[in-house]
């Protein structure tokens, strides 16, 4: 018997249109005060859908809303090697176009001008890294979409660190030829016991690194502050936490302003870390904050303007939103 035929009757019936086919998820956001400033939400829309859909019934991860960074003018996402450049438009984040990126240099036309030029790891250690140049208007700008390729705002610093391998070396581009370098590099103090490095954020003046540190009763997180030469200024932390979950950090006049991974909080912190406030995001977006997933929270200039990229669980289906943030 090669085959079996099965006649069965048409009852009529079809699947339920499934949430996320009806368009991106709209959530009411609200302002809301965080110390002497006002935080300013306004959902904004991807001019292609990104969604991803389950797998076996689990919701995967969402890259494109992890690896993530913006500029003034453009916003770059990336999934496996392949980075999506966005116009920022007001709230309108249109795609520009593709571009495989970390095997080789490569350089794409952008808008009226504009180009990015992506430039490889030369010691990447088994793992494709990369981090690219944006020159808009004649001005470059080193920007990095990885959290593990780490750019200090002025370009000046560029840092390569393995989480897994406990590597690290800082990246050098040589401005007449074009041509990457790498010198290893450590931190040259790490207070704590039995640790692990998560995340480093940069600044123009200094470093911060999240490290968790393990022991019988369980694992905390502790947020210390280096200069660019490894040597370890100080820890940064509240005395009112229990743990540093910083998962982005950036210089805001007098303060540091951070996202809380712990907390889903976006935290307004003094230079030794102390908390002068916080609003969680959840309220700002319209979310509730048991529903929160993982996010980007991205400074796009020095006028108090931001963009929050997330990943909504929507009824199985994960869906990368995108909110403007004005703070001031």
């Amino acid at each position: 018997m090669r085959s079996i035929e099965f006649n069965l009757p048409d009852l009529g019936l079809t699947d339920p249109p499934f949430a996320f086919e009806q368009g991106e998820f709209q959530t009411t956001v609200q302002e809301l005060p965080l110390g002497q400033f006002k935080v300013t939400p306004r959902q904004g829309h991807f001019s292609e859908h990104v969604f991803i859909t389950s797998s076996n019934g689990f919701v995967p991860f969402s890259s494109t809303a992890c690896y993530v960074v913006a500029s003034e003018k453009y916003l770059y996402t990336c999934e496996s090697g392949l980075v999506h450049v966005y116009l920022i438009n007001g709230d309108e984040m249109t795609k520009i176009g593709d571009i495989v990126a970390g095997c080789e240099v490569v350089t794409m036309d952008l808008l009226d001008g504009d180009t990015v030029t992506f430039y490889p790891d030369p010691d990447p250690q088994y793992m494709i890294k990369f981090f690219f140049v944006e020159t808009v208007n004649g001005n470059d700008r080193v920007l990095s979409v990885l959290d593990d390729v780490v750019v200090s705002p002025d370009g000046q610093h560029i840092l390569y660190h393995n989480p897994l391998a406990d590597q690290m070396h800082m990246l050098y581009l040589d401005p007449v030829t074009k041509v990457v370098t790498s010198e290893p590099f450590s931190f040259s103090d790490v207070p704590l016991d039995a640790w692990d490095l998560q995340y480093v954020f940069m600044t123009d003046s200094c470093m911060y690194a999240r490290f968790s540190s393990y022991a019988p009763s369980g694992s905390t997180f502790h947020l210390l502050q280096y200069d660019f030469d490894g040597n370890l200024i100080g820890e940064v932390k509240d005395d009112t936490l229990e743990n540093m979950y910083t998962y982005s950090l950036y210089e805001f006049g007098e303060y540091i302003l951070v996202a809380d991974q712990g907390e889903d909080t976006l935290r307004l912190m003094d230079e030794n870390g102390n908390t002068v406030d916080s609003v969680k995001i959840g309220d700002l977006i319209g979310i509730p904050s048991g529903n929160l997933t993982h996010y980007s929270f991205l400074k796009v200039n020095d006028e108090g303007d931001f963009l929050l990229v997330y990943a909504y669980d929507h009824d199985g289906v994960l869906e990368d939103l995108v909110f403007n943030i004005h703070i001031g």
